[in-house]
């Protein structure tokens, strides 16, 4: 009977610790990281794009960008867990602006804003300073192709002029910017406007054109005295493809 007992009870923890020994422990797993997105326009009073707006993220992953020609900006994140951040918006001659943004893992976060005009001094003047930097901002495209293939066949390209000290030429101190083609194939491009006086945010726009010819142009730009001048922007101009509306073919008998 005893040793009945004692084969039973032996048998009875063989299994508990079978069972045990069997059981799954926690795993620890790592989350994929997951590209999530905040994005927006930011716009003036009138609902007009600001171009050349500097938006910050002032959380831990501290990103920056500039808004386009549309007024807008986006940022990109990886993340593995919910993310809080603050977004602040600058620009020359307007009140700056701070939202706060709660981004999700794989998320889209549409953050807009819109900013108030600064009529102080300092955004209606401007620095005093003159001219001495033409920075080129953005090239919307390197390679365009030649006038009547059905391709694109311009460049827009962007400016800001500062002063000495990094300041944007504004108000009663802005600048007038002359635009000219250093070289190119001669067959009627051309650059258009070829005289901008800066914007409140010291940028001036302009656009390259091209001909009936491939080749390379380069485009200048000076201060009106011609005292300050950007390094040349190189656009070539390809052969494309031909258009069915410009393009036609027959045949003859060989």
């Amino acid at each position: 009977m005893v040793y009945r007992i004692i084969f039973i009870a032996s048998t009875v923890a063989f299994f508990l610790l079978f069972i045990v020994s069997c059981e799954e422990g926690p795993v620890e797993t790592t989350k994929e990281a997951q590209t999530s997105t905040i994005s927006g326009y930011v716009r003036d009073s009138l609902n007009q794009p600001i171009f050349g707006a500097i938006v910050v993220d002032n959380g831990q992953h501290g990103l920056t960008d500039t808004t386009d020609v549309s007024g807008a900006y986006k940022f990109e994140y990886k993340l593995q867990s919910e993310y809080k951040t603050k977004i602040t918006v600058y620009a020359i001659g307007y009140y700056r602006d701070t939202a706060e943004v709660t981004l999700p893992v794989g998320g889209t976060v549409t953050k807009n804003f819109q900013l108030r005009r600064d009529w102080s001094q300092q955004a209606i003047i401007g620095s005093g300073k003159s001219a001495a930097n033409i920075k080129l901002i953005s090239v919307s495209d390197r390679d365009i192709a030649i006038r009547g293939t059905g391709l694109k066949d311009y460049s827009v390209l962007q400016f800001q002029i500062t002063d000495s000290s990094g300041n944007p030429l504004v108000g009663a101190n802005k600048a007038i910017v002359r635009f000219s083609l250093l070289s190119g194939p001669q067959g009627g491009e051309y650059i258009s406007p070829d005289s901008v006086e800066t914007d409140i945010n010291g940028m001036v726009t302009t656009t390259v054109w091209s001909g009936s010819k491939a080749g390379i142009v380069q485009v200048n730009a000076t201060t009106l005295r011609g005292l300050v001048k950007a390094m040349p922007v190189t656009i070539t101009i390809t052969g494309g493809y031909p258009d069915g509306e410009h393009f036609s073919c027959n045949t003859r008998p060989i």
